[in-house]
């Protein structure tokens, strides 16, 4: 999947971390989008292994821009023998945003003794 998938929305709510295995953790989080529509969607995030901290620096009701993959893993029930896909939504980037735009500031370099020509 080679298109970047990004949402906008506001925070709803943050878990704390789970450590499923010694060598494994994630966090989840819940986004509000569509906020104009007449059905806005509540949309949950994980995150996992070294981001699960860089939600920390939010809070509920902000408005933030989720850069994320989708995941989806297929698991056959060992009692019915019936089988289920589960979906998974693993954010890679989280920022602030202000009235849809992204609030990042990209850092320059003022000194132009790097410039190629």
């Amino acid at each position: 999947m080679s298109d970047v998938l990004k949402v906008d929305g506001r925070l709803l709510g943050i878990n704390s971390t789970e450590q499923v295995t010694d060598k494994f953790k994630k966090r989840k989080f819940w986004l509000e989008t569509d906020l104009d529509s007449q059905w806005p969607q509540t949309v949950e995030f994980e995150l996992i292994q070294d981001k699960v901290d860089i939600i920390d620096k939010f809070k509920k009701g902000d408005m933030l821009s989720v850069g994320f993959n989708l995941r989806g893993r297929k698991y056959t029930n060992k009692t019915t023998g019936k089988d289920a896909v589960y979906n998974s939504l693993n954010a890679w980037f989280v920022d602030k945003t202000k009235g849809g735009t992204s609030t990042t500031v990209a850092t320059t370099k003022d000194d132009e003794s790097d410039l190629p020509f």
